[in-house]
């Protein structure tokens, strides 16, 4: 179980951290892109805690039988399938632009926010040490000159 919640933590920081250069890169060759990490917050039914022990998925398995209806969501502090979808779309829309300088989008009781990275997604150094093991050479090249 810990081992699947470290791999969960990893990922969400990978993509914290490509999003960070993506957005770097756009802006450094001038590209009109809105590059944005996207996450749709706790969403019973997912499968997230396929591992965890009987008693904490009976549980998740009630939050989602609940949370059905949107009010009780919110309360819950969890989302519906179709609220983190209608936020994603919202955004694939152009309906909801992020504030300037923020990139990461994340949905709380059924409404999105962009709170602050975490002092581990804003390290550079932590994004050079991914690209150089995962060889992402789009992420890691240098940009074209202008």
């Amino acid at each position: 179980m810990a081992a699947g919640r470290a791999f969960y933590a990893a990922s969400k920081l990978a993509n914290l951290l490509t999003a960070r250069r993506l957005a770097r890169l756009a802006e450094e060759e001038g590209r009109g892109w809105t590059i944005f990490a996207f996450c749709p917050g706790q969403v019973p039914g997912t499968g997230l805690v396929r591992d965890y022990p009987a008693p904490m998925r009976l549980g998740w398995w009630l939050a989602g039988t609940l949370a059905v209806a949107p009010f009780v969501a919110r309360l819950m502090g969890v989302n519906t399938a179709r609220a983190a979808a209608a936020a994603l779309t919202g955004q694939a829309q152009d309906d909801v632009r992020p504030p300037p300088g923020r990139l990461y989008a994340a949905v709380r009781r059924g409404k999105i926010t962009w709170p602050d990275l975490s002092e581990l997604a804003r390290r550079d150094d932590v994004a050079v040490a991914m690209c150089a093991s995962a060889k992402c050479w789009w992420a890691c090249r240098t940009p074209r000159a202008g």
